[in-house]
C-alpha cells in the first residue's frame, strides 16, 4: 500500500463491501460475529405472561411487554401479526431492501423506555407495528442487543471482542441513581395546568469526537482525550464516532457508561484496520446535572455503511418532563471517485429531521440534539478552487427549528474540524468543517427555548510523550488524538416563563 490515504479509502471500501455481501447472504460474516451479535446471547426469552388473547408482537422483549398497561397492549395486539419478526442481528439482513440496496424501512430500538408516556406517542406505535422499532429491556446485561452498554472503570480494560460487545456489567437506565436534592425551583406563578409549566433550565456539556479508527498509538490517544476533554469538571456527555472494539478498552473511565450501537459487520481490512467501528455515547449514570431517559439505536435506511444514530434521552432532575434527546451521529463517507456519499448524506440528514419532528411533536422530548462527523462539504476558505460537494446543510431542512450550534456563535470563523494545514499528523491540502452539532428546539411547538452558550475545537494540541508516527507521505509526525479535531459545545435549554406547549395534550408526557 503506498499511502496511508489509499489504505483508508480501500478499508472503507473493503467495510462497504461486506456490509453489501452480508445483507446478501448472511453466513459471510464471521461466525465470532454472528454469535455475539444474535440475539440469543442478549437475554433468555421468558415465557410470555401476558393472556394468550393478547398477543405480543415480536419485536417487544417479553420483559417490556409485561410491563405494559393493557390497553397500550390492545391496541399493538391487534396488529402483532403483521409486524416484522425479530431481528436476529443489528445487521438489515431481515429487512426488505429495495433499489440500490437501501433498507426500504428504517430500524429504531430503544432500551429502558417501557413507560406508557414513551408508548403513548403515536409515531412510537406505528413504528412498534411496522416492525421498525425494537423494544428492549434496560440496560442490565452485559451484551445489550443493539446497543451495548459496558461500564469501564478501577483502571482495568473491560473485556471486549471486536462487535462492541463488552464482559462488564451495564446499569439499568430505567432507574437512574437518586440525585442529591435540588432547591425548589420558584415560579411567579402558583397555577399549573397541561400546557404550561414552571421556568426551568437545563445547561448540559457535550463533547463530540471522532476517535479515528487508526491502530497507530490508540492507548495514548484515548487517554489524552479522557484526561483533558473527556472527564475534567463539568463532565460532559460524550458523543463518539469510529469508536471501535480496539478503542473500547482505552475509554476506561471511572462510573461512566458507554452506550454503542452494534459495531457490526465485526470485520478486519486487509490492511489491519478494524471495519467494525460505529457510534457510542459516554454518560454518567450517577450524574446530579441530569438522569437517563432510556437510549437507543437508529439505523438509516439509506446508507451503504450502517450508518444511523446512537442516542440517549436526559433531563433535569428537578425538571424531568424537560426531555432532550442527545443522537451521535456519523453520516456517509466518501469511499471513491464514483461514491462520495453525497446522495446518501442528504438522504440520512432528511431522515434526521423526520425522526426529531415526530419525537418532538408527538411529546417524546422537547429538544434534539445531532453532533458528530457529518462528512459534509458546503463550506469553502475564500482562496479555495475546489467545487462543493454538497448542498448547505441547512438549506435541506423544512424547519427553521434547527440551527448549528458552532455557527449560531461563530458565523464567520471557519471552525475546520479536520484541518491538513494545521494538524500535524496529515499531509495533503483538505480543509473541512466536517463535524458539527445541530440543535432542533420549536420553541413556538414546546415552550422550550434552546441556545448554545460555548462552542469551543478541541483536541488541537499534541499528545504528550514524544509519540511520533508515520504519516501517508512516509513523514515522521507528532501524535495528536484524532485526524478530525473535536467540538465542546455548552447548550442551554430554558422552559419560559410564558412558554406554553402548543402540542395535542401538551406533549406526551
Amino acid at each position: 500500500m503506498s499511502s496511508f490515504s489509499e489504505a483508508l479509502k480501500l478499508a472503507r471500501l473493503e467495510r462497504a463491501q461486506a456490509f453489501q455481501l452480508s445483507k446478501k447472504d448472511p453466513s459471510t460474516v464471521t461466525s465470532k460475529t454472528t454469535s455475539s451479535l444474535s440475539a440469543k446471547s442478549c437475554f433468555n426469552p421468558q415465557p410470555d405472561p401476558s393472556p394468550a388473547s393478547l398477543s405480543r408482537p415480536s419485536n417487544i422483549d417479553p420483559e417490556v411487554w409485561s410491563s405494559l398497561p393493557e390497553s397500550i397492549k390492545k391496541e399493538l395486539a391487534q396488529d402483532a401479526s403483521d409486524a416484522s419478526p425479530l431481528p436476529q442481528t443489528m445487521q438489515t439482513t431481515s429487512v426488505k431492501r429495495g433499489k440500490r440496496g437501501f433498507a426500504e424501512e428504517s430500524l429504531l430500538e430503544v432500551s429502558g423506555a417501557s413507560d406508557s408516556s414513551f408508548l403513548g406517542i403515536p409515531f412510537v406505535r406505528d413504528l412498534i407495528k411496522s416492525g421498525q422499532l425494537i423494544m428492549r429491556p434496560p440496560m442490565t446485561r452485559p451484551s445489550h442487543f443493539g446497543g451495548g452498554g459496558a461500564r469501564l472503570g478501577g483502571g482495568k480494560k473491560a473485556k471486549v471482542d471486536h462487535t462492541g460487545s463488552s464482559a462488564a456489567s451495564a446499569i439499568d437506565l430505567s432507574s437512574p441513581p437518586s440525585s442529591p436534592p435540588l432547591p425548589p425551583t420558584t415560579s411567579s406563578s402558583s397555577s399549573s395546568s397541561s400546557s404550561t409549566q414552571p421556568p426551568s433550565s437545563f445547561t448540559l456539556p457535550i463533547h463530540t469526537q471522532n476517535l479515528w479508527f487508526d491502530m497507530a498509538h490508540q492507548q495514548p490517544r484515548m487517554s489524552h482525550l479522557l484526561k483533558n476533554h473527556f472527564l475534567p469538571p463539568p463532565s460532559p456527555i460524550v458523543l463518539m464516532q469510529e469508536l471501535t472494539g480496539d478503542l473500547l478498552p482505552y475509554l476506561n473511565s471511572s462510573n461512566k457508561l458507554i452506550h454503542t450501537q452494534q459495531l457490526s459487520p465485526g470485520l478486519r481490512s486487509g490492511v489491519g484496520i478494524d471495519l467494525a467501528y460505529g457510534c457510542g455515547v459516554i454518560i454518567d449514570p450517577g450524574s446530579p446535572e441530569y438522569v437517563t431517559n432510556f437510549c437507543g439505536t437508529f439505523q438509516f435506511k439509506n446508507s451503504q455503511q450502517a450508518r444511523g444514530l446512537t442516542f440517549v434521552c436526559v433531563s433535569p432532575p428537578s425538571s424531568p418532563a424537560l426531555k432532550v434527546l442527545l443522537c451521535s451521529t456519523h453520516l456517509e463517507s466518501y469511499t471513491g471517485p464514483t461514491s462520495n456519499g453525497s446522495r446518501e448524506r442528504e438522504l440520512q440528514i432528511k431522515e434526521i429531521e423526520t425522526f426529531s419532528k415526530n419525537l418532538v411533536q408527538q411529546g417524546g422530548c422537547e429538544a434534539v440534539v445531532i453532533a458528530g462527523d457529518f462528512n459534509w462539504d458546503d463550506e469553502r476558505l475564500p482562496k479555495s478552487k475546489r467545487k462543493l460537494v454538497d448542498k448547505p446543510l441547512l438549506s435541506l431542512l423544512s424547519s427553521p427549528s434547527f440551527f448549528d450550534a458552532y455557527r449560531s456563535l461563530h458565523p464567520t470563523s471557519p471552525g475546520l474540524t479536520y484541518d491538513s494545514k494545521s494538524n500535524a499528523m496529515l499531509s495533503g491540502s483538505l480543509q473541512r468543517r466536517f463535524d458539527r452539532v445541530l440543535v432542533y428546539a420549536p420553541e413556538s411547538e414546546t415552550g422550550v427555548k434552546a441556545l448554545a452558550k460555548e462552542v469551543v475545537i478541541t483536541g488541537t494540541s499534541e499528545v504528550p510523550g514524544g509519540l511520533k508516527r508515520i504519516n501517508r507521505s512516509g513523514r515522521e509526525t507528532p501524535l495528536l488524538p484524532s485526524d478530525h479535531y473535536g467540538i465542546r459545545c455548552t447548550l442551554e435549554f430554558t422552559r419560559t416563563k410564558d412558554g406554553e406547549d402548543k402540542r395535542a395534550d401538551g406533549g406526551v408526557k
